[in-house]
């Protein structure tokens, strides 16, 4: 069984991106592996690239049994049609790695987040960029992690992480235009800050 070892910063091996892929990992890895992704570009776009090759071996083992046939019986076939399965396997993963690695990303965008009162949303951030949240931790009191989440003007919960003890920054993906609440919780779960933050195309 893997096991994680439990730093969110460590980058996952190639054994972890498979089984995240192929969603054969334990509740409690899948919870810090997916930490890890949010604030780990690189690691997103491995994350894509490995969806991206078990999707196409899942479309090509589909595409023989449609036929009738299994992937043992693949010697079967016709040369013309495991060389199609093949090919499309090709472009299918090249696409994708032509994409997450060539293109080039937006750059992110930082935010400087101070305590609102009521509703009032202070920071403004662009639509479409990743985000790198700074936030006012002054007077907080001491504790060796922090539980953070963000929520849309309904409430509606669209991130959540942790921020370590002496840390203030935190980078997120980007998000769709809006208005959003960003909450500092203690490990307890008692609400010690909140930060509005409306995000505009």
């Amino acid at each position: 069984m893997l096991v994680m070892a439990p730093d969110i910063h460590r980058h996952p091996s190639e054994e972890e991106l498979e089984c995240y892929s192929m969603r054969t990992m334990s509740e409690q890895d899948l919870s810090l592996f997916e930490e890890h992704l949010l604030i780990c570009e690189p690691c997103r776009e491995r994350v894509a690239a490995s969806d991206a090759y078990f999707r196409a071996m899942v479309q090509a083992s589909q595409l023989l049994q449609d036929r009738g046939e299994s992937v043992v019986e693949t010697w079967k076939m016709p040369r013309f049609a495991i060389a199609w399965a093949m090919a499309l396997l090709v472009v299918v993963v090249g696409a994708t790695l032509w994409i997450t690695r060539i293109r080039p990303e937006a750059s992110a965008f930082a935010v400087q987040l101070q305590t609102t009162r009521g509703s009032v949303v202070g920071a403004k951030a662009p639509a479409g960029r990743p985000l790198v949240l700074d936030l006012d931790m002054a007077g907080l009191p001491a504790a060796p992690s922090y539980r953070l989440e963000m929520v849309d003007s309904l409430g509606a919960r669209v991130w959540q992480g942790t921020l370590p003890a002496g840390s203030t920054q935190v980078r997120l993906g980007a998000e769709a235009a809006g208005a959003y609440y960003v909450r500092v919780y203690s490990t307890s779960g008692e609400l010690l800050r909140e930060y509005g933050l409306q995000v505009s195309r």
